[in-house]
């Protein structure tokens, strides 16, 4: 894959990642599914997503809500940090975890697409009710404000054949800013290239999506 992280902030990546590397860090956050002992689980199962060649190394998957996304069940990390797009607290640091990994090369491009995907879902969600009782209903916009600092791996990502890959990016990339020049560019070039297809109704959804996005009548960034 190699990503890359630049020479200046490799030092404060590296200590990030041994940081979240940690089962019992993650003890600390509520999350959606499983309680303390499913959370211990999320840095093993985070790098064995990421490790991941094809959809056949989970134990099961379902179709996210939006249906461009083959999102790991509970088996994944996925599932402990966010349902159905309903998200937990954990999510926050989550979402940091997988775009530091995936800038940092450890895996395969069909991994970091899985972990791209759940980034998706997370930043086009909604914070549960538990969280917004405990004053965390801008949970979901804090998540993006991270997305925001890795932009360019976005850009990077957005260069995949995959076409599911590249949908999930250009939503996420697009809840940042919708009209911005350089998304809509990219827009234009994604139009251009072939790219391996998901289902008929999932690549429907992707071209309504760049259509909308076109148009500037998206909202994914409002």
């Amino acid at each position: 894959m190699g990503h890359g992280v630049d020479e200046k902030s490799s030092e404060m990546v590296t200590n990030a990642l041994q940081r979240m590397n940690d089962p019992e860090f993650w003890t600390g956050f509520r999350v959606k599914w499983g309680g303390p002992e499913w959370a211990r689980k999320i840095p093993e199962q985070t790098h064995e997503t990421l490790r991941a060649k094809s959809a056949d190394e989970f134990g099961y998957a379902y179709t996210s809500p939006n249906g461009n996304v083959v999102v790991p069940g509970i088996d994944s990390p996925g599932g402990i940090v966010v349902e159905q797009r309903i998200v937990s607290e954990a999510a926050e640091p989550f979402v940091e975890y997988c775009l530091l990994l995936i800038e940092s090369g450890v895996g395969t491009d069909y991994g970091a697409g899985v972990l791209m995907g759940i980034v998706a879902d997370i930043v086009g969600g909604e914070p549960s009710r538990e969280e917004i009782e405990a004053g965390n209903a801008d949970l979901v916009e804090r998540c993006l404000c991270i997305v925001g600092e890795h932009v360019e791996l976005l850009y990077t990502l957005a260069e995949s054949e995959d076409e599911k890959v590249v949908f999930d990016v250009v939503e996420v990339i697009a809840r940042l800013d919708d009209k911005d020049q350089r998304l809509l560019d990219l827009v234009a070039s994604v139009r251009k290239r072939e790219l391996r297809q998901m289902n008929p109704g999932s690549h429907r959804n992707f071209h309504f999506m760049l259509d909308q996005i076109r148009d500037g009548t998206s909202g994914l960034s409002d």
